[in-house]
């Protein structure tokens, strides 16, 4: 990765009771080079358009920046390549 891009990371979980977590997510954006500072989340359906998470991850990119999904992540680390 080019020393100027950094990267931002966003999990999901679609229940907010306790039920899903999003540490798998977590891990795999961690282990991708995430600085789990900048990883945001939300336990909210993805049906809905609301998702402040994603909201305040989109907010913080500037130009250059790279926004990373766990489920691309663990795509690539499964497949070698996304499909």
């Amino acid at each position: 990765m080019a020393e100027n891009v950094s990267m931002i990371g966003y999990t999901r979980v679609s229940k907010a009771d306790g039920r899903q977590v999003h540490d798998l997510q977590r891990d795999a954006l961690i282990a991708a080079g995430v600085d789990p500072k900048r990883i945001y989340q939300d336990s909210i359906s993805g049906a809905r358009d609301c998702r402040p998470g994603l909201n305040a991850c989109l907010a913080v990119l500037a130009p250059g920046e790279l926004r990373a999904d766990a489920k691309r992540v663990l795509e690539l680390k499964g497949k070698g390549e996304p499909s």
